[in-house]
């Protein structure tokens, strides 16, 4: 079995999201009331997003707008991103680590599976951006070659989608971007690394499988990240086994 790092340091992750999409089994209104009453008490604070303000014929008419959550509710240390059709958790801050992200995750579904609101579950994604300072693309075990061409020239944008098992990795890369730093003016340029691990789950008892999906995104949503690193950039980065 292929050993990863538990951890990295300093720690690259910047974004960190498991999310859900459904059918709701009830009046779609009512589905941001339903899981916000049982879920209060953890994430306590609650605020409409954005696209509340955008008229709902208009969202409906527009692909774009299909699985955006309309409402967050949250804590000091996670959010949970409620539409009709789309739950979303995240970490807010400094990433926890799996053990505790995963069980902030179960306790979520824990108290909103049994509510009866969500029905069939269509899709699991789980999603890591990782960013580093600086250009990182000639210390990633990956090569692009374009005859006529001795040397690509930043910036460098890719997306490819990439199977593993039953899951989706769709590996976006890009260097020379820039990371806004929340709640501040300040902000830095260097490369990023967003994977979005997905599984389609219409044929699954979602209630059932739901921590071995889960955990297997997580896995190669891992393995994949560390796979593109070189030995010797992995190195400089404290690894932690």
């Amino acid at each position: 079995m292929l050993v990863l790092p538990r951890r990295i340091s300093p720690d690259p992750i910047v974004d960190s999201t498991v999310e859900i999409r459904f059918d709701p089994s009830i009046d779609r209104n009512a589905v941001f009331g339903v899981i916000y009453y049982a879920l209060r008490e953890q994430f306590p604070a609650v605020e409409p997003l954005p696209v509340t303000q955008i008229p709902e014929p208009f969202r409906e008419a527009d692909p774009f707008f299909a699985f955006r959550p309309q409402y967050r509710i949250y804590n000091e240390r996670y959010q949970v991103l409620i539409g009709y059709n789309v739950l979303t958790i995240s970490v807010l801050g400094v990433y926890p680590g799996w053990s505790d992200f995963f069980s902030t995750i179960q306790s979520v579904y824990a108290k909103v599976i049994p509510l009866g609101v969500v029905g069939q579950v269509r899709r699991l994604g789980v999603r890591y951006i990782s960013f580093f300072e600086g250009d990182i693309l000639d210390r990633l075990k990956l090569h692009l070659t374009i005859p006529g061409y001795e040397q690509i020239q930043s910036p460098v944008t890719i997306r490819i989608e990439l199977p593993s098992g039953q899951f989706i990795n769709a590996l976006s890369l890009a260097n020379h971007t820039t990371l806004q730093q929340t709640g501040t003016n300040n902000s830095r340029v260097g490369s990023i690394i967003d994977i979005d691990t997905s599984v389609v789950t219409e044929t699954l008892n979602f209630s059932e499988h739901a921590n071995e999906l889960i955990n297997g995104a997580h896995q190669s949503e891992k393995e994949l990240f560390y796979s593109l690193l070189t030995d010797d950039f992995l190195a400089e980065l404290n690894p932690e086994y």
